[in-house]
């Protein structure tokens, strides 16, 4: 298995394009390609499980603050062959995508396990606009048979009163809130004796963050 990271270029802005150059006109850049930084990795396990959301509410007076996802994993109502399934677990870190939920503000997740409200923004785990497509931190769950409770903490954002905080349902087709998935790598055979290397995420662009981070490419079959 394969770990890559990109980094990307998004804009370019010239404060002085040189003689001969109008400020009205768009000016040609030449721009390099895309580089990755890799690692590979040997004998490792792997677990992970995606779905849709069924539901989201919201607890707006804790403290921190807490939003909370009925989860339906893929394997419900009924297994699928030869797949094993692993629901999420405290601390584990998930994705949701294809929402259909707003929020009254930027929702800044966080995690207890790196210090909560005491230690932000060391603890911020990453950050939804608009709508609530991110990632998250598992802080409590409780699973039946393919359906999971999972409840986030997130930063109260300044200026805003808590009780005024709240989501709003787009078009719920069916009870669908959106799409979630996560996916955990662990007992690495090699990086601890190999200078492992850092592969970080943008925290605080939505779901957009998540394509700075590390690309998992097998490298040999299951088989």
């Amino acid at each position: 298995m394969i770990l890559f990271l990109y980094s990307g270029l998004s804009s370019i802005t010239i404060l002085d394009g040189g003689f001969g150059y109008s400020a009205e006109k768009n000016i040609p850049a030449l721009v390099e390609t895309d580089v990755s930084d890799t690692e590979q990795i040997f004998s490792i396990k792997a677990k992970g499980d995606f779905g849709i959301i069924r539901n989201v509410e919201v607890s707006p007076s804790g403290n921190p603050p807490a939003i909370e996802f009925t989860l339906e994993s893929e394997n419900y109502p009924q297994i699928i062959p030869n797949m094993e399934y692993n629901p999420l677990t405290f601390g584990d870190y998930f994705i949701i995508t294809d929402s259909n939920v707003r929020s009254g503000h930027a929702l800044t997740g966080i995690t207890t396990s790196l210090g909560g409200l005491s230690n932000y923004p060391e603890s911020k785990v990453g950050t939804s606009i608009g709508f609530i497509d991110g990632i998250y931190s598992v802080e409590n769950i409780t699973t039946s048979l393919g359906i999971s409770t999972v409840t986030c903490y997130f930063l109260p954002a300044v200026g805003i009163v808590l009780d005024s905080i709240n989501v709003t349902v787009g078009i719920n087709t069916l009870g669908f809130y959106g799409r979630y998935s996560f996916g955990v790598v662990y007992d690495y055979q090699n990086r601890a004796r190999e200078n492992p290397k850092s592969f970080t995420i943008n925290k605080d662009n939505g779901i957009i963050g998540i394509n700075s981070g590390p690309i998992v490419y097998r490298t040999r079959s299951i088989i």
